[in-house]
């Protein structure tokens, strides 16, 4: 669902955007899928302290801040070569 607007918006870029989004979500996704590998299934015990949230929730947040920071790569990254371009 977060990968869709990203995946429309990087047909459209030129390949030195494409190639720096590639830096960032090469280590990125491994690092959301190791967030939410430690996060338990169901918050009990004493877990609840630590994780005050559930693992899809997890897997959510992990989606969100990789889409915002995604945009926010692509959309520096053309205005820095825009830039350089006027």
């Amino acid at each position: 669902m977060f990968v869709l607007p990203i995946a429309i918006i990087l047909a459209f870029t030129p390949r030195n955007i494409f190639n720096s989004w590639l830096k960032l979500a090469a280590w990125m996704v491994p690092l959301s899928i190791i967030f939410v590998a430690l996060i338990p299934i169901n918050s009990s015990g004493m877990y609840l302290a630590l994780f005050p949230f559930y693992r899809d929730d997890a897997a959510r947040l992990a989606g969100e801040v990789f889409a915002v920071v995604s945009l926010a790569l692509i959309i520096w990254k053309w205005w820095s070569a825009r830039a350089r371009r006027a």
